[in-house]
């Protein structure tokens, strides 16, 4: 589903829409002007895309993700579990073709400084489950770069989650099993 399809689920429409619960969510959203629920579905879809990354998401990084948005996206607890639930049903359509609108979405209404914190909110959502795999980690830096993020700033985002990073769990082990003991 396009980015723009998906937005038109967010405004309000004029009649009784054919899906209840897209005038559900029109209900809980219609507060937010439409460059706001751009930039929320971007924001969100990007979540996503990392949750989805490896091809699950749990529990522990949707619970994640409801709270980053409610967190950061100005969302009421309600409000980021409908956001969870669309986009829960729009995992297939969040990967590959649609990722230039998401980073657009973003990049048109966000800072250097709010996209900063998108990929920290992004690592934090890959590490929620103990562990930054390495597609989650590809698929952040690629977002980073496609944010416009300096390589520099991106790797300092990066060292926070250090520990659960996944490469680097697997090179300590691999030391580690090479060294002997002393």
């Amino acid at each position: 589903m396009p980015i723009r399809r998906l937005l038109s689920l967010f405004e309000p429409a004029e009649q009784a829409p054919a899906n209840p619960f897209a005038g559900a969510l029109a209900g809980h959203l219609n507060r937010f002007p439409p460059e706001r629920l751009e930039y929320l579905a971007g924001f969100a879809g990007q979540l996503t895309r990392v949750a989805w990354a490896d091809e699950e998401v749990s529990e522990v990084e949707r619970e994640r993700i409801q709270k980053i948005l409610a967190d950061n996206a100005n969302l009421e607890a309600s409000e980021a579990g409908v956001v969870i639930d669309l986009l829960r049903g729009q995992l297939e359509n969040l990967r590959g073709t649609e990722d230039y609108q998401l980073n657009r979405a973003v990049n048109a209404h966000a800072d250097l400084e709010e996209r900063e914190n998108l990929i920290d909110c992004l690592f934090a959502v890959a590490a929620a489950d103990g562990t930054v795999s390495n597609v989650e980690d590809q698929e952040i830096r690629k977002i980073g770069h496609a944010l416009e993020i300096p390589n520099e700033r991106l790797m300092d985002i990066r060292g926070r989650y250090r520990a659960q990073l996944e490469i680097l769990r697997v090179a300590a082990a691999v030391r580690d099993r090479d060294t002997p003991d002393s």
